[in-house]
């Protein structure tokens, strides 16, 4: 039954830590005879870092309910997808049917881009890989002819 109750109080820590300062406060000014306007900016500076976290504590909270991640997978995933890093991966192997016949096996790995920025680069490296892969077309063609 105690247990519970302390359970109970505890559940409440913002309401309970913003009343230990106003009484930190007062018993700062009161009982020790210290500078009111000193104590007073020194408990606004740690009364908005706690209201900073709480504010960070409910993001939180709000992503694993919505995305089933937390703030730090979410911080992760943001800078894996830093746009100066190139994500794609092109293997290419030749493979050799005949003496008369050959062909070019080639993969491409790609990514999924988020942003519109993302997007665009990778539409661009697209349109570059394609245009590679036409200009060696030609050549070939060209040899073979």
């Amino acid at each position: 039954m105690v247990m519970k109750l302390i359970k109970w109080i505890l559940r409440g820590w913002p309401v309970l830590i913003i009343v230990f300062l106003f009484f930190l406060q007062l018993a700062l000014i009161n009982c020790f005879g210290l500078n009111a306007k000193t104590i007073n900016k020194t408990i606004s500076l740690f009364a908005q870092i706690i209201g900073g976290l709480l504010v960070i504590y409910s993001i939180d909270s709000n992503i694993g309910i919505i995305k089933g991640k937390n703030l730090k997978e979410e911080l992760i995933s943001y800078i894996k997808e830093f746009p100066l890093f190139k994500k794609s991966v092109v293997m290419s192997e030749h493979v050799s049917i005949s003496s008369k016949s050959a062909t070019s096996i080639k993969a491409i790995v790609v990514r999924n881009p988020k942003t519109i920025d993302e997007k665009i680069d990778y539409l661009q490296e697209q349109i570059e890989e394609i245009k590679k892969e036409l200009n060696q077309n030609v050549h070939e063609l060209r040899r073979l002819c």
